[in-house]
């Protein structure tokens, strides 16, 4: 029995504006092929400011994070981890694992396992380990 595919892609990332760094082009591409586009972050980048308070930022930056979306007709989901502080625990587990079965991805993208940053390594690692329970 052959298995169907599932049209979504998921970029699944660490903070707001990863996925437009890292793989907007690839998504637009897939965009325009027909597929249904996702893009998740496990923290609203709270600590991804200067001049003000984390609550701020992280209002901000997922205010941008969902426009940057909807350039593509995607859905975006924050998970709510807190920024600069990302690592496997229960509750991330939980809700990442939750968000792919939800999504039924096809395709996950996500960060490299030896990125430079600790939080995109934590990323990279809850996506691949939920992937694995869904599939």
């Amino acid at each position: 029995m052959i298995k169907e595919f599932n049209k979504v892609a998921l970029s699944f990332h660490a903070h707001p504006d990863d996925a437009e760094a890292w793989n907007a082009g690839v998504l637009k591409l897939l965009k325009d092929k027909g597929y249904k586009i996702v893009i998740a972050t496990l923290t609203a980048g709270q600590m991804g400011g200067c001049d003000m308070s984390a609550e701020e930022t992280a209002l901000i930056r997922e205010a941008e994070a969902r426009k940057a979306a909807a350039v593509l007709d995607a859905e975006y989901y924050c998970l709510g981890a807190t920024d600069g502080y990302l690592f496997d625990g229960e509750e991330i587990r939980k809700k990442a694992t939750s968000l792919i079965r939800k999504v039924k991805a096809g395709i996950i993208f996500t960060h490299l396992a030896n990125d430079y940053h600790p939080d995109h390594r934590a990323a990279e690692h809850r996506g691949i380990s939920s992937y694995n329970c869904f599939s």
